[in-house]
């Protein structure tokens, strides 16, 4: 049995508890199986100890919205259309370094080419690549001409939509991702237009959840997201033109909401001197204001809210994922729980809060240790002096 005693200056748990001072946090074979105060577990030869007591430590962190076979171009669309499968790999294994390295243990991906994200996620959990623990979706569904069109399951009707659905899952899914609007970066749709009817959202609902699955939607459109909470699905993606009704029924049904500031943010800064098309462009400034008043009223009323930077989108770099926790800062969120939307809120919106996202006994010993306290200050995110997966340093 491999036992590790980790001496902590200051535990940030993201249970809902107070941060711990001065503790011990023992782990065996992965999992955390004490924590209690400094001098609690009987020191003895065999018992290996690591000292972190000028240090805080929270759980690793969760990015729930990613694509980590793109790059940050500026012409996003252009790079689907214009880059090899052998490419995507190679982006794809260097991004997920990137993310290990900035102390995210967990991300779901939101996109994927040839399937290709299936075979990364087989490849991190057999130790053959370096990179977070990945939940992933494989193809993503839309109609016909929809968003995303040129690498997604174009199909029409409930019909289609459910045999997509089961298709994906035959393949191998974690979860399914489905069009309800337009977006931003698609030079054929608008975030304002309907992708899916509610019904059709719904077939996609049923089968997902008989295999015992979540369903994910991109949403802008006021519609869209109407629609996507009438057809039940588990977490809205972007969520842009939230209004009073959707925010009180996402309490009601516990849906999720991963806004992704990130992605509008970093198109406005490098806007049209960056290179991004003038339609993307146009389109990130007639919706970035919406989904900034959507995103405070939102977490105001107790929506649960989970990161996802969107990285991938232009300019928008992987790894980075604490710029979105600055962004919900700066939008009027806690520092507290915006650290709770990096972890166990995000580990709940994955479904794996049964063994990640807090630090409890049980758990997987998954935990990021920062130089400073990211309750004084969320920038302390930046500055990861080492990560651990089930125990085990990996950065």
């Amino acid at each position: 049995m491999n036992r590790v005693l980790y001496q902590i200056g200051k535990l940030i748990t993201c249970t809902g508890e107070e941060p711990i001072e001065n503790c011990d946090f023992f782990v065996e074979d992965g999992v955390i199986s004490h924590i209690g105060p400094k001098g609690s577990i009987k020191i003895d030869e065999q018992l290996e100890i690591v000292d972190l007591s000028k240090y805080t430590v929270v759980p690793g962190l969760i990015d729930a919205h990613t694509h980590i076979t793109f790059e940050p171009t500026p012409d996003t669309f252009n790079y689907l259309l214009n880059t090899s499968t052998a490419e995507f790999v190679i982006k794809g294994a260097a991004n997920l370094e990137k993310f290990i390295n900035a102390g995210v243990t967990h991300i779901r991906d939101m996109i994927s080419v040839d399937y290709i994200d299936m075979q990364m996620r087989d490849l991190v959990a057999r130790g053959l690549i370096k990179g977070p623990r990945m939940k992933v979706m494989g193809k993503v569904i839309t109609m016909t001409g929809g968003t995303s069109w040129k690498i997604a399951y174009e199909v029409d009707g409930k019909l289609a939509v459910r045999q997509a659905t089961r298709d994906v899952l035959k393949r191998g899914a974690d979860f399914v991702k489905i069009y309800s609007t337009g977006g931003v970066l698609d030079p054929l749709t608008s975030p304002d237009n309907t992708v899916f009817f509610a019904e059709e959202l719904h077939a996609a609902v049923e089968v997902a959840e008989a295999a015992g699955k979540f369903v994910a939607t991109h949403a802008h459109g006021n519609k869209g997201i109407r629609n996507a909470l009438t057809a039940g699905i588990h977490t809205i993606e972007h969520g842009t033109f939230l209004d009073d009704w959707c925010i009180e029924t996402m309490i009601k049904q516990g849906t999720y909401l991963v806004p992704t500031l990130s992605a509008l943010h970093h198109i406005l800064i490098h806007g049209l001197e960056g290179g991004i098309p003038k339609y993307v462009v146009e389109q990130a400034k007639y919706v970035t204001e919406r989904q900034i008043i959507g995103f405070e009223k939102a977490a105001k009323a107790g929506v649960k809210i989970a990161t996802g930077t969107d990285c991938g989108c232009p300019f928008n770099y992987h790894g980075l994922t604490y710029t979105e926790a600055e962004l919900m800062v700066s939008y009027g969120m806690s520092n507290m729980d915006a650290l709770r939307a990096l972890t166990s809120v995000g580990a709940e919106a994955l479904q794996i809060e049964d063994q990640y996202g807090t630090l409890e006994k049980g758990k997987i010993a998954d935990f990021v240790v920062l130089e400073k306290n990211p309750l004084d200050d969320i920038n302390a995110l930046k500055d990861v002096i080492s990560v651990y997966q089930k125990g085990k340093k990996v950065v």
